[in-house]
């Protein structure tokens, strides 16, 4: 089919077009944001998502974080003791990939009003694992920890500070569902 398509005139022509209309689009899309490039954008977003070029790479922007946060859920039991429940964290290599959903799972739960609806299921879910024989899980807590970065080339430290953003409470004596 391909040999068929490059031995005629309109098939090397069709295969031009393409090849151009790929091109624009990939340097549109690498464009700094503008109005030039949102409204190229409406055209051309099909084509780099249809092709797999639609790629987001703010990932490598100038600006790091400027912070590290951390997840905390505090469990308090009905007998007066309490833990505290950490995402599991991966190990070097490999492995690190296999607690991935964890990272995000801890970002999702840490961010702000768009993912609050995650805030119940997951202190429930967090209560029915930690809930144990004799000691029923009675609160579950959120805690965010953050660690600011210093700026580079300062010696100042910076100490974790940490606000408790959700609770949820067990009235009853039943074990969470």
């Amino acid at each position: 089919m391909q040999e068929k398509l490059e031995s005629t005139r309109w098939g090397r022509v069709l295969l031009s077009v393409v090849l151009t209309v790929v091109l624009c689009a990939v340097l549109v899309v690498n464009l700094p944001p503008s109005h030039t490039r949102d409204t190229q954008m409406k055209v051309f977003r099909p084509i780099l998502s249809s092709t797999g070029l639609r790629q987001n790479w703010g990932v490598f922007a100038p600006n790091p974080p400027r912070s590290t946060r951390e997840f905390l859920a505090r469990i308090d039991y009905a007998d007066g003791t309490s833990e505290a429940w950490r995402p599991p964290k991966g190990g070097k290599g490999l492995s690190a990939y296999r607690y991935y959903r964890w990272r995000k799972l801890s970002d999702a739960a840490q961010s702000r009003n768009d993912r609050a609806v995650l805030w119940r299921p997951l202190a429930r879910w967090i209560a029915r694992e930690h809930g144990r024989e004799g000691a029923r899980v009675v609160r579950v807590q959120f805690i965010r920890q953050r660690l600011a970065t210093p700026a580079p080339g300062t010696d100042q430290r910076s100490r974790w500070r940490s606000n408790t953003y959700y609770t949820l409470e067990f009235k009853s004596s039943a074990p969470p569902r």
